[in-house]
């Protein structure tokens, strides 16, 4: 029977859940499509990450230890580690949406550091907005969201080789 001590693998490594410290972004942009209030906070959250995206990418933060996403984000999150803890009411969004922006360590199955970030959790807070305002303007109507940018220093175990 082989011994698999790797089950109760836990690296070095502090997970943290944050918003970006860089100042707010904006986008404006036309919408083509009839205006639907689901269609429009998705196309926003859509917005944002790209723009995020392109700031990291500008600053060549981008690499295979960071990635940018979107998807739903739980402010009352506790993981939450901050002294400016986020508050709804300084975001306007009609889902749960955000960008998402993960800083990951990578590990093999042996759990063998393999990847990491080049630049530290910090350097990237530090150019990461904390929220990102959009604006779409469909022919019959406005759309604003203010969406969140979270951060999140995590790790990953590969499951097999």
């Amino acid at each position: 029977m082989e011994d698999d001590t790797t089950d109760d693998f836990e690296p070095d490594i502090e997970r943290q859940v944050r918003l970006g410290d860089a100042s707010p972004i904006s986008a404006e942009t036309t919408s083509e499509t009839h205006f639907d209030t689901e269609r429009a906070a998705r196309k926003s959250v859509s917005i944002a990450a790209e723009r995020v995206q392109n700031i990291l990418d500008d600053n060549g933060y981008l690499q295979g230890n960071i990635e940018v996403g979107n998807g739903t984000v739980d402010l009352d999150d506790p993981d939450f580690e901050m002294d400016d803890q986020p508050r709804s009411s300084e975001f306007n969004r009609d889902l749960d949406l955000g960008v998402m922006v993960f800083y990951l360590y990578h590990y093999s199955k042996e759990g063998e550091l393999l990847s990491k970030p080049e630049i530290t959790f910090d350097e990237l807070l530090d150019a990461v907005p904390r929220s990102a305002e959009i604006q779409l303007n469909f022919e019959e109507n406005e759309y604003t969201a203010i969406l969140p940018v979270v951060c999140y220093k995590e790790w990953e175990k590969a499951q097999s080789d």
